[in-house]
């Protein structure tokens, strides 16, 4: 009886220091002027093809190359079995080691439109410029070291024939490590809407959780009507997010396509991203993005949304696992008292030190989160997972 209600009294407890971890510090984001950002648009055309595959590419490394062969050799194969697509591919090669021209000897059957920027532009830049040589109805940005599974464009063409025309298809991900290709398990399944193919309600699953980059269609009036993207320090992709929800209310899951998000280990952002305090602050002020599209109570709650879910479960907690653990002193103190500023006392340092380690983010989504459409096998795992924590820490 006693250990029932030491867990009942600790978990909240353990509830309220990440408000704290979200909130802390963070005041002065709601009281700030609503920042604008100008999100270039890309003309309006006349929709020729059904769907473009639109391939922004910067291959500064053979390695990048090889992934971007793997690419289009998966959408070659799905392609290839099927009659009467109406499709195009944008291959854009933004200033890469080397010309990517090549791929259009290899993948002759392909209908490979190849476009090439003799500067590096920004990431930004770079999905605009490649996404205006279309003109498709939808638009597919595939990342050049992402890849597809087999029948992914089924689902999709069926649909369409039939005359079903959301604004946007979403879909199923998996994760690879570098090559590792028989280890990839699905990723971002608490971001599923659905347990089978349908409509929802988009509501905030863009914006608490954070995308793979290669898993919806758009259709091209979106990018015409509410611009492509702003640059990384304005937000790139999770800008997209909060006017997707902004914008649209209902999208179309599609249970039975499957896309890989690859990571590697000279992705872009593990070069790029600030560090420590800085990396900390970058995630968190960017919960201010709702403040462009959203006013009033409306944009606070998908600020601490973001923050909370997006900002610290996904991105955060990890790299503040290592820091508490491995920095010396004087960088733990400074850790936290951004955390928690006035609040910082030593039962929350005890408090960060017996629960962060062991928390697991996966229990915190299937309690307060929804969890219709996450995989069965999920569940048990979570539950080991939430055993092991009171095993050890309660």
């Amino acid at each position: 009886m006693k250990k029932n209600l030491k867990i009942i009294l600790s978990l909240p407890l353990f509830y309220i220091l990440i408000l704290k971890l979200a909130v802390t510090h963070t005041w002065k984001l709601y009281f700030k002027k609503k920042p604008y950002v100008e999100v270039k648009k890309i003309k309006e055309v006349k929709s020729e093809k059904l769907l473009s595959i639109v391939i922004p590419s910067y291959c500064r490394s053979r390695k990048k190359i090889k992934f971007l062969d793997y690419a289009l050799q998966k959408i070659n194969d799905n392609i290839l079995n099927i009659d009467n697509f109406n499709y195009e591919i944008i291959l854009f090669d933004n200033s890469s080691i080397e010309s990517l021209e090549f791929f259009l000897k290899k993948y002759p059957k392909l209908h490979i439109i190849y476009r090439k920027s003799n500067i590096l532009l920004e990431a930004h830049d770079s999905w605009r410029t490649a996404a205006s040589y279309s003109c498709g109805k939808y638009i597919f940005f595939h990342s050049d070291d992402d890849f597809i599974y087999e029948n992914f464009f089924d689902e999709f063409i069926n649909l369409t024939k039939n005359n079903i025309s959301p604004d946007i298809f979403y879909w199923k991900s998996k994760n690879v490590n570098d090559e590792d290709y028989d280890s990839a398990d699905y990723l971002w399944y608490w971001n599923w809407p659905l347990s089978v193919s349908g409509y929802f309600k988009i509501k905030s699953h863009f914006i608490k959780h954070p995308m793979p980059s290669s898993s919806w269609m758009l259709k091209r009036k979106f990018y015409e009507k509410y611009g492509v993207l702003p640059s990384i320090q304005d937000g790139i992709d999770l800008d997209l997010a909060f006017r997707i929800t902004k914008y649209l209310k209902k999208g179309y899951f599609l249970s039975k396509t499957v896309s890989a998000y690859r990571h590697h280990s000279d992705q872009g952002t593990k070069i790029d991203d600030p560090q420590l305090i800085d990396s900390y602050k970058w995630f968190i002020n960017k919960g201010l993005i709702s403040y462009r599209y959203f006013s009033g109570i409306k944009a606070t709650y998908f600020s601490y949304l973001y923050i909370l879910y997006y900002g610290f479960l996904h991105a955060l907690k990890g790299k503040l696992v290592e820091d508490l653990h491995n920095q010396n002193n004087e960088n733990k103190k400074i850790i936290y008292n951004f955390l928690f500023g006035r609040f910082l006392s030593r039962f929350t340092i005890n408090l960060t030190k017996n629960y962060l380690y062991f928390f697991d983010k996966e229990i915190f989504f299937m309690l307060i989160d929804t969890y219709k459409a996450r995989p069965k096998y999920m569940i048990e795992k979570i539950k080991k997972s939430a055993s092991l924590l009171l095993k050890n820490k309660i």
